[in-house]
């Protein structure tokens, strides 16, 4: 009953129809496995605090319920970083998006810095 990865597949924006948003549209061929060990849904519009028991029981809360960070994206766990609708609650997209690049340019700096 444990993760051990999430499926996804690869997609590209298609043409535009009409007025509004472009689709995406699925590349076929592309599906593959990411590895992972958590899988955290942020999805909705309503805050949903973070679930207080098995591993995650170890993340520490912020004001609302969901996982408190510091300034580089990090939670109280070295290593696992987060961001998004998981830290904020329902916020914008450019949130979220923020929130990832930082984490990405973190990560890296962690991970390049516990290399050597």
């Amino acid at each position: 009953g444990r993760v051990r990865a999430l499926r996804v597949i690869q997609t590209e924006l298609a043409l535009p129809k009409s007025m509004g948003p472009r689709p995406f549209v699925v590349r076929q061929g592309t599906e593959y496995d990411l590895p992972a060990d958590w899988i955290v849904l942020a999805l909705g519009f309503d805050p949903s605090p973070c679930p207080r028991e098995g591993d995650m029981a170890a993340l520490a809360a912020n004001e609302w319920g969901g996982v408190a960070v510091d300034e580089n994206q990090m939670t109280n766990i070295p290593g696992v970083f987060a961001g998004g609708d998981l830290v904020r609650g329902p916020t914008q997209v450019l949130h979220a998006v923020r929130d990832a690049r930082r984490a990405a340019a973190q990560i890296h700096a962690y991970l390049s810095a516990r290399s050597g």
